[in-house]
């Protein structure tokens, strides 16, 4: 038996199987049925067999269907308009599951993304679904205002909606409004928005520390944010007990060196004290360096002298082992920035290592 026969066999039992006593063969069934699609023609075959069951008894079929048939659309495009008629009432309280509910509103942001021209529901559906206490609602519903912010227009309740999530019990979802918020923040008033993003820098949950800094990054010209206030949490962020929000942290204070060198009078003794001297993470160390070598040629000279930036260089391009390769760039990168950035030579390096005159 070739194996077209083969495939041919396999697809007339997952058909079979759609019509399953048991909820989970027709959960795989659908799954399956919709993953074999080679092309158009085989999508609208299988699109007319999966799409009887959105209204299936059992929520994880249903919510299954919902997947299969934004992934069959997404494969035909003629199918879009009537996935997005099927799938309305999945989207608003007509669907008492909420996993059923999230599925769907993830699904038809993915189609009204192919072409904003069909996401005149979206006000309705966010209508329905903004007073949920859902958590996997509510993501779906960020994704959702995301689209009517950037396609459509808003309003203030939607608005105020998305901030109010900055304050959720729930990590994900703070993470997630942030990530949001990034992508959208031309909409908000700066004065509004900035106070909540320090306040997210310092929440309890490294993850969203991380994306706030992230946040940071991504939202303003430097000259917009209020530096007098985010450079405390900055300082305090070095010392952050998670490696991940450490190296976000680093990131974006080398960044902002680049827009203003004269910052590196607020950072750069942190910035050798607690990661240069101090460290023992190599990969928090190769990658301060790394940031060092964009920015270290900007950096007024008595700024560099004044925090013993050359002499800590010194220490690092001798002292550290070349037993491994990231211990040997390190130790590489070191040198080149005190030697041919900075300009010392062997004898200037020399008198570093001398003990400082009282």
């Amino acid at each position: 038996m070739n194996l077209y026969m083969v495939r041919k066999m396999k697809k007339k039992r997952l058909r079979e199987w759609l019509e399953s006593p048991k909820a989970r063969k027709r959960r795989i069934a659908t799954e399956k049925l919709t993953k074999s699609v080679k092309n158009s023609e085989e999508a609208e075959k299988i699109y007319e067999n999966v799409k009887t069951l959105i209204n299936d008894e059992d929520w994880s079929v249903r919510s299954k269907v919902a997947t299969s048939l934004v992934e069959l659309s997404l494969e035909e495009g003629d199918l879009r308009e009537e996935t997005i008629t099927i799938l309305k009432s999945k989207a608003t309280d007509a669907e008492e599951h909420p996993n059923v509910r999230s599925t769907t509103i993830k699904g038809l942001v993915r189609l009204f993304e192919t072409d904003p021209s069909l996401g005149g529901e979206v006000p309705t559906i966010l209508e329905e679904n903004l007073g949920s206490e859902n958590a996997a609602v509510q993501l779906a519903i960020l994704d959702l205002s995301k689209f009517l912010i950037k396609h459509r227009e808003t309003t203030e309740e939607v608005k105020n909606w998305i901030l109010e999530k900055l304050k959720s019990d729930n990590s994900m979802i703070r993470r997630k409004t942030l990530e949001t918020l990034s992508e959208i923040y031309e909409t908000f008033d700066t004065e509004v928005l900035e106070p909540l993003l320090l306040d997210r820098i310092t929440d309890q949950n490294f993850e969203v520390r991380k994306v706030a800094l992230t946040s940071m990054r991504k939202l303003y010209p430097w000259q917009e944010i209020s530096k007098d206030a985010l450079k405390p949490m900055i300082r305090k962020r070095l010392r952050d007990p998670s490696l991940e929000v450490k190296k976000e942290v680093i990131t974006l204070i080398f960044e902002m060196m680049q827009h203003s060198p004269t910052l590196s009078e607020d950072f750069l003794n942190e910035i050798t004290d607690e990661i240069l001297r101090k460290t023992k993470n190599e990969e928090l160390l190769l990658l301060t360096l790394r940031l060092l070598e964009t920015v270290i040629d900007k950096i007024p000279t008595q700024i560099v002298n004044r925090y013993k930036l050359p002499k800590t260089l010194d220490i690092l391009a001798i002292n550290v082992p070349a037993n491994s390769p990231k211990r040997k760039r390190i130790k590489i990168l070191a040198r080149r920035l005190l030697e041919e950035v900075l300009g010392y030579t062997v004898e200037e390096r020399q008198k570093l290592r001398k003990p400082a005159d009282h």
